[in-house]
């Protein structure tokens, strides 16, 4: 869970976010999350309740009788559904949903216990909820490469995504992941990976990540083959990516999942 400070500077770049404007941004996808489904509001911590209630009613939004004794019982799907409604652009609802699958079974095939296996597919349906923020969305949504000012900007989604998981009550543990989605085997990651270790969790989740970017179309990237996406993988074992979850990849059967889940 993140340490609420001032200010939060993403590792290895000039970008940072105040901790007051971080929460507003993460308060606003909440509230737009909310919107596409007004009983998911018994989801949101007591903190921010009252603020994103009064957000949403602002703008009409009816919240159904009752509410209260409601329990969503399957969050992170409405979550996806929203991101997939919100961001239709970038197919991130498909994308949340395919690495959570892939991420699941990169896990089971390094013989991490059920337990692993199901936070790393919760956090793949969860690691990139920060690209709902709408200066999120539209750097990503650029086609092309974004000017150089913007670009080390991405690396603000995910402590926006950490929060808005934190204000979904989401436990520490999977809004660790969506901290830490972008750690690398050899301590460089962002935003603020500072050379602290890469989780087994985050080893099969980025793992997972990578190959659904590389392999599905995206704004301004030529899409690879599986084989190519596997040997860009290989390449970076040890450094990008853990060995473990490297070394596990050829016993998952990416293709027929990705069979599986597009038809």
């Amino acid at each position: 869970m993140l340490r609420h400070s001032d200010q939060i500077h993403v590792a290895g770049e000039d970008v940072a976010i105040n901790d007051q404007e971080l929460s507003e941004r993460a308060i606003s996808v909440v509230a737009d999350i909310v919107k596409r489904d007004p009983a998911l509001i018994d989801c949101v911590s007591y903190g921010v309740r009252s603020r994103v209630s009064d957000m949403l009613k602002q703008s009409g939004v009816d919240f159904p009788p009752h509410s209260r004794n409601k329990i969503n019982t399957d969050l992170p799907r409405s979550i996806t559904s929203a991101a997939g409604e919100i961001c239709s652009d970038l197919d991130l609802g498909g994308h949340l949903e395919r690495v959570g699958i892939i991420g699941f079974h990169i896990a089971s095939a390094m013989g991490l216990d059920t337990h692993v296996k199901n936070n790393v597919m919760l956090g793949g349906r969860l690691h990139d909820i920060g690209k709902l923020d709408p200066e999120m969305h539209r750097i990503v949504a650029f086609d092309g490469v974004p000017p150089p000012d913007q670009k080390p900007r991405i690396k603000l989604h995910p402590l926006i995504g950490a929060r808005v998981a934190e204000y979904f009550r989401f436990p520490k543990n999977i809004t660790d992941l969506v901290l830490n989605h972008h750690f690398r085997c050899d301590g460089t990651g962002y935003p603020i990976q500072n050379g602290a270790p890469m989780s087994i969790e985050i080893a099969a989740l980025s793992v997972a990540d990578a190959i659904d970017a590389m392999v599905r179309p995206r704004p301004g990237r030529t899409i690879k083959t599986l084989d190519q996406a596997f040997q860009a993988i290989q390449n970076g074992s040890g450094k990008h990516f853990h060995p473990d979850a490297v070394q596990a990849l050829p016993r998952v059967a990416i293709s027929a999942i990705y069979d599986r889940i597009l038809t």
